[in-house]
């Protein structure tokens, strides 16, 4: 309304957005967890160093869901966000792959909120009540000797 009547300063003189405070917008990226994680563990913080191979999974794995919502900054993400992938992954991934993806999601958006002191999602971590798919059972019909192969 303001700028309808002709004021387009910056500052809003509206007693109604005077108060407003905007908190600067956190662009933290998903890569820069990454990376930060993998600085800390090789100074033997926040867990055991990780293996160029799981630290490449990590980087793929979040790049996927980066392209499937449209961005790679971790303070905007909600538990909504990460069921849907996960739901959407089910359609061309097996139960265990969708788990890897959906605990890779959780695993990243943690060391970030933990890097941050919490700062990351003042309001409380967003994927606490994320429910990763089942494992699945592992059977050993496959892997166990026959009795003639025991027998001999």
């Amino acid at each position: 309304l303001e700028r309808d009547q002709g004021n387009f300063s910056d500052t809003p003189t509206d007693a109604l957005l005077t108060d407003v405070t905007a908190a600067p917008r956190d662009s933290t990226t998903f890569d820069t967890i990454i990376d930060r994680q993998v600085e800390r563990n090789a100074n033997g913080v926040g867990g055991r160093k990780k293996s160029a191979a799981t630290v490449r999974k990590y980087r793929q794995i979040m790049k996927s869901f980066a392209d499937w919502r449209g961005s790679a900054r971790a303070a905007t993400v909600t538990v909504h966000e990460v069921e849907q992938w996960r739901d959407m992954l089910f359609r061309s991934k097996a139960a265990k792959s969708v788990r890897d993806y959906t605990a890779t999601v959780r695993t990243v958006l943690s060391w970030g909120h933990k890097q941050s002191k919490g700062k990351l999602y003042p309001k409380g971590f967003p994927l606490d009540l994320l429910e990763l798919p089942a494992k699945p059972e592992r059977t050993t019909d496959g892997k166990a000797y026959t009795i003639p192969q025991a027998q001999k």
